[in-house]
């Protein structure tokens, strides 16, 4: 059984009463589909949020795009490691060149990078 709408879904589908009707292609509604699966709001949301913000001049604030869980803890894993490194080279225990150092932490800014 489908529960019951809090007291401010109710109130904001009063608020929410005009509907705003559009054209697009079928790639625009593909793209608009995919976005809003990714950032997991339902297209109605998703579109009001950009129009409203788009009205106000402003940036929409919009949910960020889920990312996938395997590579997060992977990310997690690198940088933990990285943090263990840094603190072994920081004490003297391991002699390493800042250079090198450095290499290291822009490919793996790199990579993050190009994951997104």
């Amino acid at each position: 059984m489908p529960s019951r709408p809090t007291r401010k879904h109710r109130r904001t589908r009063k608020l929410l009463s005009k509907f705003v009707r559009s054209r697009i292609t079928e790639t625009e509604h593909r793209q608009l589909l995919n976005q809003s699966r990714r950032r997991n709001v339902t297209v109605s949301d998703f579109v009001r949020i950009v129009v409203v913000a788009h009205l106000n001049d402003h940036r929409a604030e919009l949910p960020h795009q889920s990312r996938n869980d395997a590579f997060l803890r992977e990310l997690a894993r690198i940088g933990n490691n990285l943090n263990q490194l840094a603190r072994q080279a920081n004490t003297g225990r391991v002699p390493v060149a800042e250079d090198e150092l450095r290499t290291c932490i822009a490919a793996v800014n790199n990579l993050a990078r190009a994951s997104d």
